[in-house]
């Protein structure tokens, strides 16, 4: 259940990481209710990911980041249009797509590394081997 809960909140930073580096690079405010709005339909699509991934026991680890930022990306564009009538082309689509894979997976990835690392230090011995 802890594991969830850091792997959601991972995952909802970043997206509003992602939402708040882009309306910085399109001179958009930040302010809280536009981050909001902008993030909503990605939110929402996390939030199915995560529910659909916990219905079919998604693997864990950097298939799962995959998973999710491929739904959280296509789900969310998709919202952003659909619902709440902002306008997506196609270059958008990829790029946003890209970059919630390269976060999702990319946190999972360093939790896996440093596990990992954990584990290998404490296998050795006082002595060193």
């Amino acid at each position: 259940m802890v594991r969830r809960r850091v792997s959601i909140s991972l995952d909802v930073a970043v997206v509003v990481a992602f939402v708040l580096i882009g309306r910085r690079t399109h001179a958009e405010g930040v302010a809280i209710a536009d981050v909001v709005s902008t993030a909503a339909p990605f939110l929402i699509a996390l939030a199915a990911a995560h529910l659909v991934g916990r219905r079919l026991r998604t693997a864990e680890g950097l298939a799962e980041g995959v998973v999710f930022g491929l739904i959280t990306g296509g789900t969310g564009t998709f919202l952003r249009r659909v619902a709440f009538g902002d306008g997506i082309e196609f270059p958008f689509v990829l790029v946003t797509t890209g970059v919630l894979v390269a976060g999702m997976a990319g946190w999972r990835l360093v939790r896996m590394a440093l596990m990992r690392a954990k584990g290998a230090a404490s296998e050795t011995t006082i002595d060193g081997r």
